[in-house]
């Protein structure tokens, strides 16, 4: 049996709409249930629906999912690839996964031009980096 496989589009569109917030985000949930790879790749063909990623699961066939914008989605992902749903409860997966989210608002306001939105968010997060070194 081969090993489950993740292939998340990193052409220009999915980037822009949060591709890499999302590679990221499917490999901190994929380390969590173990056995899948996750690795970027070109156009997945399906530009006004992204991001896209590609899943090849163990027991063969491919799955093209698109929009995958929220860590419920990720975590589908994830799922269908491993037969392994990841714990969205658990509080590490939380931290570790939150400022992606985040950063995934950011990276689409800028994109579609809401730089002020962006901006804020980034204060946002800076305010928050202070208060936890300060703790």
């Amino acid at each position: 049996m081969a090993r489950p496989e993740v292939l998340v589009c990193h052409a220009s569109t999915c980037r822009e709409r949060g591709g890499e917030a999302v590679l990221t985000e499917i490999e901190e949930l994929a380390a969590t249930v173990g056995g899948c790879s996750v690795h970027a790749v070109g156009c997945l063909g399906y530009c006004n629906q992204a991001p896209n990623v590609l899943i090849r699961p163990a027991e063969g066939g491919e799955t093209v999912r698109v929009r995958v914008s929220t860590l419920e989605r990720s975590a589908d992902v994830v799922a269908r690839a491993t037969g392994v749903a990841p714990d969205l409860d658990d509080e590490t997966v939380k931290a570790r996964t939150a400022g992606l989210r985040a950063a995934r608002a950011r990276d689409r306001a800028r994109s579609v031009f809401k730089w002020n939105a962006a901006l804020k968010g980034l204060q946002g997060g800076m305010e928050r980096r202070e208060i936890l070194e300060v703790a």
